[in-house]
């Protein structure tokens, strides 16, 4: 298991929840009335904070990334089958110019995670639905899989992925 680093001290490793968890909750009732569930573990995640000078001038840029990795199994709740099981992926990033080397710009790190989270969620749906059969001439024809709800019983929207945004500090 990968070390965690909180605040500048090392936290203490837990255990995650394994499949065998989440079936005996299922067999507990927690998820009553749902056909399905979605687990999900987080198996990697790296930030990083780059400074690069740009050449031929005294401006830098500052990126700020996030990749995340995490690894999913779709349980049936009445036979507790995996009926899909797969690795997605998420990335977010914040770049700013900044026109002395000595500038501070904090990272917008609320972007980069909405992002992440985007772009995770966006490859959990296409990863589900290439394991069920939904190929792209499915998709094309414009079958779809059955929408996933929130709580309340709204229809929970297919995230897009958004254009980066550049924060430009002149001085």
């Amino acid at each position: 298991m990968l070390n965690q680093v909180q605040g500048g001290k090392m936290a203490t490793p837990q255990v995650q929840p394994q499949v065998n968890d989440v079936i005996s909750r299922i067999k507990k009732g927690e998820f009553n009335g749902a056909d399905y569930v979605l687990f999900g573990v987080v198996s990697s995640i790296d930030f990083t904070d780059a400074l690069s000078p740009l050449q031929g001038t005294t401006s830098a840029t500052r990126q700020y990334g996030l990749q995340l990795l995490a690894d999913f199994s779709l349980i049936n709740t009445k036979t507790y089958e995996i009926k899909a099981a797969f690795s997605a992926q998420g990335e977010g990033n914040d770049t700013k110019i900044l026109s002395i080397r000595g500038d501070i710009a904090p990272p917008n790190r609320a972007k980069v995670i909405r992002e992440t989270s985007l772009s995770l969620a966006q490859d959990v749906y296409q990863q589900m639905a290439m394991q069920l059969g939904y190929t792209d001439a499915h998709l094309a024809r414009g079958v779809r899989p059955a929408p996933v709800y929130q709580q309340g019983g709204q229809p929970m929207p297919v995230p897009q992925p958004q254009q980066p945004e550049q924060v430009i500090i002149l001085k």
